[in-house]
């Protein structure tokens, strides 16, 4: 990972959590229910003004920044990115340091090489029989197969999302055992050296 990149992350201590980079420092995020939500736009933040045009349905043409299509061309791509990087951070308040500079509690995505998505369903993981989680199983496979991970981004919510009235948090507070045996869980993989993420959907 770069400084470029934007990260989410579940406390740590134990505890069950989330946290926004943008969030930590006491900044507001822009009102986003007063957007277009049905045009596929993507908009520079300090012009409001789309960059490549409504690209509704095109999933195709919907690039952010076309990439370039001959080496010739990289530089000026390389250019927009940054641009459209800085207009963002300026429209965020955000300072143009790197993330993980600005945040101790990140200095560890720098070394967290190999980060698995995972469903707490996984039968390694969970014995549907005992109705216990088996993290050490789940980590032996995962090492067996490719020498292990550094962080875990448990993924309680899909497929299920939307099924019923429950959010995402409802989703974690639901998993067997709720929120002790599930604490317990990311208490056990930090001893294992595993760091722990959870995914952050307030819609």
């Amino acid at each position: 990972m770069t400084h470029d990149d934007g990260y989410l992350g579940g406390r740590e201590g134990g505890g069950l959590g989330v946290f926004m980079m943008v969030g930590s420092q006491g900044i507001s995020l822009p009102n986003c229910s007063a957007g277009l939500h049905n045009e596929w736009m993507w908009r520079d933040p300090r012009k409001n003004v789309p960059m490549l045009g409504d690209h509704s349905g095109d999933w195709a043409s919907g690039q952010l920044i076309e990439p370039p299509l001959t080496p010739a061309q990289q530089p000026d791509w390389l250019a927009k990115i940054r641009q459209w990087r800085d207009g963002c951070r300026d429209a965020l308040g955000l300072k143009t340091a790197p993330v993980e500079a600005m945040f101790s509690q990140l200095q560890w995505v720098k070394s967290a090489y190999v980060q698995v998505q995972m469903h707490p369903y996984d039968l390694f993981f969970f014995d549907p029989a005992s109705g216990q989680y088996t993290v050490k199983r789940w980590l032996a496979d995962l090492r067996a197969r490719y020498g292990g991970i550094d962080a875990a981004l448990i993924w309680p919510t899909y497929p299920q999302l939307g099924v019923d009235d429950r959010n995402a948090y409802d989703m974690i507070r639901s998993m067997p055992g709720g929120v002790t045996r599930v604490r317990d869980v990311v208490q056990q993989l930090h001893a294992e050296g595993v760091r722990v993420l959870w995914p952050l959907m307030p819609w």
